[in-house]
């Protein structure tokens, strides 16, 4: 049984994550934690708990931190619409009286297992449980990131959302002692890879339904879910990474090795580079 931590932010893609992830087989999800993204992180603990309850699993939410680690950047355009009560108007459920970070490092310190984590938002609240206590990272298996642009951005010039919202857990993140998969921007799915990856959720059509203007940050989320008991289906090459910490227009920009072959020994992550959709 894979043991899972899911922390997510209000984005589509964190929505999508849990629901392949609360139907994957052979996953024990310990938790989903939550984080501010443009939102109240109340309205994510909210709608995670929805989807949680329309799945009929009974999975403890935390919420977690609101702002970043060392300043504001920036905040979704599209907040207010994607507020939970308009997606899911009948809600019930709360979160629990723990903050998230204090839950990832007590879960991961009382492991008997290593745990993978999945995150789908701002890099927060994992950025800032390893900088509380660098000694979970020994407990954790991997760490799956939704997040980053090479070619592409979403918030800025030169930055993805996720890595603009917060660039100093990014860069934490990317560099600690573990191996992390980044599942960027870039990768682009449609409703035909989708079929083609045998993918028939109702929930999933359900969103993709009320939020059709962001249906790729749907099926690229769902995806990562996926990954968690499939991680063949993503194809993947080592990087060396980092984010730009600049305070200009370059903030939360990911900053790949240029190199046509990357040197093993300063790669620190795992890039996702497309999605094996066969059937």
């Amino acid at each position: 049984m894979k043991k899972v931590i899911l922390d997510i932010g209000m984005a589509p893609a964190g929505m999508a994550a849990l629901c392949a992830a609360a139907s994957g087989e052979g996953i024990e999800i310990a938790g989903v934690c939550t984080v501010g993204d443009g939102a109240a992180c109340s309205d994510a603990s909210r709608q995670a708990l929805a989807v949680l309850e329309k799945l009929h699993r009974d999975i403890s939410v935390y919420e977690g931190c609101r702002d970043s680690m060392a300043r504001r950047l920036y905040y979704h355009p599209n907040r207010n619409s994607r507020r939970p009560e308009k997606l899911f108007p009948s809600m019930k459920g709360e979160a629990q009286n723990l903050h998230a970070v204090t839950f990832l490092i007590e879960t991961l310190r009382a492991a008997k297992q290593k745990i993978t984590i999945l995150t789908a938002g701002p890099l927060t609240n994992l950025a800032c449980a390893l900088h509380t206590a660098p000694d979970i990272v020994q407990a954790i298996e991997e760490i799956i990131v939704v997040g980053g642009g090479v070619r592409r951005s979403d918030a800025s010039a030169c930055a993805e959302s996720n890595f603009l919202a917060d660039p100093e857990a990014a860069e934490i993140v990317l560099n600690c002692e573990t191996k992390v998969v980044l599942l960027p921007l870039d990768i682009e799915l449609d409703e035909e890879q989708m079929a083609r990856m045998g993918v028939k959720d109702t929930l999933l059509e359900e969103l993709v339904g009320m939020l059709p203007s962001q249906k790729e940050d749907l099926f690229r989320g769902y995806a990562a879910g996926m990954s968690l008991t499939l991680p063949s289906l993503l194809v993947s090459e080592p990087y060396a990474a980092n984010v730009s910490l600049d305070h200009n227009l370059t903030a939360g920009m990911l900053v790949l090795s240029r190199s046509g072959e990357c040197i093993k020994s300063g790669a620190n992550i795992v890039r996702a580079v497309s999605i094996d959709a066969r059937p």
